[in-house]
């Protein structure tokens, strides 16, 4: 599959076309699928985990509407604290808020959901306990066609 992706609500820019001459609704009929993503501050605040799932239903209802009915949508959400970079693991989003946030992606029609994971766990990486766990120069794994992906609209 090869999809076409971009933060939402760059997708979602009414002045896309005029300010970089991108149509992206009709750039995209050329993918097998678009992918939209967003990110958030997650908090402790007892409305926090709603609060972002209310922003994912009404994003890919946005992109719904730009992109049309049959175009397939892939949703990758951010399943970190964006602007939180402290050398500690990370404590939001909580199991329950990402819980809410994949149930709204549901409700809205994504069958496909991607959710994107930077920082978490410790933050802090040295030069010398890097070495020999960051993958080489060549390739590490086969590309081939899966018969799996062979249901995604041509």
């Amino acid at each position: 599959m090869i999809y076409l992706e971009d933060i939402a609500g760059q997708i979602l820019n009414a002045n896309l076309n005029d300010t970089v001459g991108v149509d992206f609704a009709r750039v995209s009929h050329h993918f097998d699928a678009v992918g939209g993503y967003t990110f958030s501050n997650w908090d402790a605040s007892p409305g926090s985990g709603l609060k972002m799932a209310e922003q994912a239903q009404k994003v890919l209802g946005d992109l719904r509407s730009v992109l049309g009915p049959n175009q397939l949508i892939i949703y990758t959400f951010w399943v970190a604290n964006n602007g939180k970079n402290v050398p500690r693991p990370a404590q939001y989003p909580t199991a329950d808020q990402i819980r809410l946030v994949c149930q709204a992606a549901l409700k809205s029609g994504i069958r496909y959901l991607d959710m994107y994971g930077f920082r978490i766990g410790q933050s802090g990486v040295r030069l010398e306990d890097f070495s020999g766990k960051a993958p080489g120069t060549e390739s590490t794994y086969p590309l081939r066609f899966s018969e799996e992906l062979s249901h995604f609209p041509k």
